[in-house]
């Protein structure tokens, strides 16, 4: 025989657990408590093994959390805007495809810039089928394209923050393969949790010179973590200088976590749109967009959470 549970909101103490709309940040609590309860473990732990005359004056903690309205700040900070510019699908049905804003008849898109290329080039054959763009590829884990074409110039280099025999930055790159006037490029970038140095190590000048952002950003389960969080957040102002998310997928091949009301799926495919191109629209948004694909064919897709837009 099942027990009769009181299920009435702990932390306001009226209506039920599941329907409360007394906007008492119950998932807040959640969180709070949850962080509380792993200090006092922690704290537990030190003074048992203090006893036992184990010298324990600190233990750092993986599971140190972000504090939950900062990460509900930058959530905010990264919803997509609504546009009233159209978007197109560029590349393949799945992973490697992208959904790109289609600014093509307005603005003269010169180059792509496309770091991160591993079996294959798809999005950059595409693009020049469709838009007559040549792109360049920088890959030092590669000999060689997997599609030679001669529109696809490619360097045998990882992006990094470095300029040597194996690396070389964005800014020198862009430098070196475009005019200094050349202010409308695309950067389309998958380099496996290297991004955020990348970014972070690219002067806003040349962020500035692309049109459109396609990154995939890896590990963002760590946002709930402090530490990764105070690396991450910096990584995502810098970008929001001079533009703004116009779409976000989750890419299907990762979990996705969640502590209290916020859901981070751990890799995701955002397109960020230059401020100036930018012409907003008062349409409701919703996802999945009728472009979106899962890039995994084999698994279900993953649905962006409603707390990121």
């Amino acid at each position: 025989m099942k027990r009769n549970i009181d299920k009435s909101c702990f932390y306001c103490g009226r209506g039920s657990l599941d329907i409360c709309r007394n906007d008492c940040f119950r998932n807040r609590k959640i969180y709070y408590l949850r962080k509380k309860f792993t200090k006092s473990i922690r704290n537990l732990i030190i003074n048992f093994l203090n006893k036992r005359k184990f010298e324990v004056k600190h233990v750092s903690w993986k599971e140190e959390y972000t504090e939950f309205v900062d990460l509900e700040n930058l959530i905010d900070s990264l919803k997509p805007m609504s546009i009233q510019t159209s978007f197109v699908r560029i590349g393949s049905g799945e992973d490697g495809g992208y959904i790109v804003p289609n600014i093509f008849d307005e603005v003269k898109v010169s180059n792509c810039f496309s770091p991160g290329v591993g079996e294959y080039s798809d999005f950059e054959i595409d693009l020049y089928d469709k838009y007559n763009i040549p792109s360049f590829l920088a890959d030092n884990s590669i000999p060689h394209l997997p599609n030679p074409k001669e529109y696809l110039h490619f360097t045998k280099k990882h992006l990094g923050v470095v300029n040597n025999k194996t690396d070389l930055t964005l800014d020198s790159w862009v430098e070196n393969k475009t005019d200094k006037d050349n202010t409308n490029l695309i950067l389309q970038m998958d380099i496996d949790y290297s991004e955020y140095e990348v970014i972070l190590g690219t002067t806003s000048k040349t962020l500035n010179k692309f049109a459109i952002l396609l990154i995939e950003f890896h590990r963002l389960q760590d946002l709930f973590l402090a530490k990764s969080f105070k690396f991450y957040k910096p990584t995502f102002e810098k970008l929001l200088q001079n533009h703004s998310v116009v779409h976000i997928h989750p890419n299907n091949n990762m979990p996705s976590k969640q502590i209290g009301n916020l859901i981070i799926p751990d890799t995701m495919e955002f397109t960020f749109l230059r401020n100036d191109l930018i012409k907003s629209s008062n349409k409701n948004l919703s996802f999945p967009h009728q472009l979106d694909t899962p890039n995994n064919q084999q698994k279900k897709d993953v649905i962006l959470p409603k707390c990121w837009y």
